[in-house]
């Protein structure tokens, strides 16, 4: 089973990374060793620096689990719904008929 994890800002991400890091028992020592990063900057992600690099960010999100997917916003359709009669009369300019 999976879950979905939603974060809008690096205070988001960085709290999720510690929760999810003290779930796992691992110090931000170990945590940086398992990502191949250093503890300044898994405590500098954690605090929810706004300018982690994305790289070693996504290094550590991979090390505690994470898998990262990106989702689109809905598209509008790209037709509009028209008044047919309207759009007839307009176009051969036609007065309605009394």
């Amino acid at each position: 089973m999976t879950e979905a994890v939603e974060f809008n800002t690096p205070e988001d991400a960085g709290r999720f990374v510690r929760e999810r890091r003290l779930s796992l028992h691992l110090t931000q020592a170990q945590l940086a060793t398992k990502a191949g990063v250093s503890r300044k900057f898994v405590a500098a992600l954690e605090s929810g620096h706004p300018r982690a690099e994305l790289g070693k960010t996504m290094q550590v999100l991979t090390a505690v689990g994470l898998r990262v997917r990106g989702t689109l916003p809905a598209r509008k359709p790209h037709y509009r719904v028209v008044d047919l009669k309207s759009h007839v009369r307009k176009t051969l300019d036609l007065r309605p008929r009394l």
